[in-house]
């Protein structure tokens, strides 16, 4: 898979600009975001699913951090917080505790079977034309804020 990641993922049949936004590209600074969506590309990561469903995608991302880009992590801080009821963001963050909250984050995503996903898609789309947002990722995310998982 050599090329640059514009083309790839073009030529994979995907919206290079939705595939940003779903990842989380710097738009004034892309040059090591594009590096790790390349990364991740090969990994397996892909935007979404061929419903054109982010969720996937956002899912997959939050399940290998070490793809992670600086927006996506902004982005998606909230998933991060709260976890046991305890914030987790910050500079003065306790190493050993965030790994804890975190380990039981990706529990909690992991523990959603594929009919809890499967209602929670099919009522994210009843709703995502009231929900506001720029794009479909920014519906979705709202959306999974104020849904009980």
């Amino acid at each position: 898979m050599d090329g640059k990641i514009y083309a790839i993922v073009t030529l994979a049949g995907y919206d290079w600009n939705n595939t940003k936004d779903v990842f989380g590209v710097n738009p004034k600074d892309s040059y090591d975001d594009n590096i790790l969506l390349k990364k991740a590309w090969k990994a397996g990561w892909r935007p979404y699913d061929e419903k054109k469903d982010v969720q996937e995608g956002v899912m997959w991302l939050m399940r290998h951090p070490e793809y992670q880009t600086d927006i996506f992590k902004e982005n998606h801080k909230l998933d991060m917080s709260n976890v046991s009821g305890v914030e987790v963001g910050g500079e003065d963050v306790d190493e050993e505790k965030f790994e804890t909250y975190k380990s039981e984050y990706e529990t909690k995503v992991e523990s959603v079977n594929q009919e809890e996903y499967d209602k929670i898609i099919i009522n994210f789309n009843k709703q995502k034309d009231t929900i506001q947002g720029n794009n479909n990722l920014d519906k979705m995310i709202r959306y999974l804020e104020n849904t009980d998982m």
